[in-house]
C-alpha cells in the first residue's frame, strides 16, 4: 500500500514538470519604435546584393567640365625623366617642390647645414666636395640663415645663391655643389605640349632661355644619344617629337624650371 502512494505521487511530480501539448504561447506585440529602424532579422528584409569584383564608381564630374578640352584632370602636360633613375629623380624633385622647411643656422659648416635638412626631409643630400673644392670654395665654408616655412627648393635656391652654390637632383639624391658645377650637369627629359604646336613652343623656349644666363646651349643630336638627323637641335639642346607632339630636352635644373614653367603656363596651368 506505502509503495504505491510513493508511485503515485513520483508520477505526479513528472507529469507536473512536463509542459502540456497545446498552441504555442503568442508573444505580444510591441509598439514599433521609428526610431530604431527596421528590424534586420525581419523575413521581408532584403539584403543589398554586393559583387566584389565590380569596379567603383567614377567620382563626379561636372558636365561642362567633360566638354572641356583644357579640363586640368585630363590635358596636363606630363614630364618625363629619362635615364637609369629618371623616375626616382622626378619623385624627389616633386617632393622637393611639395614640402616645407626650415633653415636656422649662424656660422655653421655647410655639412652640418647638409645633415640637417637630410633627417628633416628623409631624403639623400650629398655634398660635391670635388665640383665645390674645384671652384676655389671649402666644403667647410659657414652658412648662416634664418628662414621659415618656405618651400625646399626655394630654401636651396636661397642656400646656394647667398654662398655660389648650386643644386640639382641626381642618381636619387640632391647634390649640393658649386654654381659653375651646377650649370654644366645636365639630364633629358621628355615635355608633353598639350595644345602647343612644336615649332612655337620651341622658339619661345628658346627666347627666354637666351635672356637666361644659366642655360646650357648648343647641344647637338648626339647629346640626346641620337644619330645626327634624327633630333634637330637648337640652341637650347631641345629635339621635337612630331608624332607625340613632345620635344626632347637636354637642359640644367635651371633650364628645365623654365621649360616647365612655360609649358604649363601657356596651356593655362600653374606650375
Amino acid at each position: 500500500m506505502r509503495a504505491s502512494l510513493v508511485a503515485v505521487a513520483l508520477l505526479s511530480i513528472v507529469l507536473w514538470q512536463i509542459p502540456a501539448f497545446s498552441e504555442p504561447p503568442q508573444s505580444k506585440p510591441t509598439e514599433s519604435n521609428s526610431s530604431e529602424g527596421p528590424n534586420p532579422f525581419a523575413d521581408d528584409v532584403q539584403v543589398p546584393s554586393f559583387d566584389p569584383f565590380q569596379k567603383p564608381a567614377e567620382p563626379a564630374v561636372c558636365e561642362a567640365c567633360k566638354a572641356a578640352t583644357n579640363h586640368p584632370l585630363k590635358n596636363r602636360p606630363e614630364v618625363v625623366w629619362l635615364g637609369v633613375s629618371g623616375k626616382v629623380n622626378q619623385k624627389i624633385l616633386d617632393d622637393v617642390q611639395q614640402q616645407l622647411t626650415k633653415i636656422q643656422f649662424i656660422e655653421s659648416p655647410l655639412e652640418d647645414v647638409v645633415g640637417y635638412l637630410k633627417n628633416l626631409h628623409h631624403q639623400n643630400v650629398v655634398i660635391d666636395r670635388r665640383g665645390i673644392e674645384d671652384a676655389g670654395w671649402d666644403v667647410d665654408m659657414p652658412i648662416t640663415m634664418n628662414i621659415d616655412n618656405v618651400m625646399l627648393n626655394n630654401a636651396l635656391n636661397l642656400l646656394c645663391h647667398d654662398n655660389d652654390l648650386g643644386w640639382y637632383v641626381d642618381n636619387e639624391a640632391i647634390v649640393i655643389t658649386s654654381a659653375q658645377a651646377a650649370r654644366q650637369h645636365t639630364s633629358v627629359r621628355v615635355y608633353e605640349l598639350g595644345n602647343l604646336s612644336g615649332e612655337e613652343t620651341i622658339n619661345a623656349i628658346e627666347s627666354i632661355l637666351e635672356t637666361s644666363p644659366g642655360y646650357v646651349s648648343n647641344v647637338s643630336p648626339a647629346g640626346f644619344g641620337m644619330a645626327p638627323g634624327q633630333a634637330p637641335a637648337s640652341p637650347a639642346g631641345i629635339g621635337q617629337i612630331p608624332s607625340k607632339n613632345a620635344i626632347v630636352v637636354r637642359q640644367n635644373r635651371e633650364g628645365h624650371d623654365l621649360i616647365r614653367s612655360l609649358i604649363l603656363s601657356l596651356n593655362g596651368f600653374e606650375s
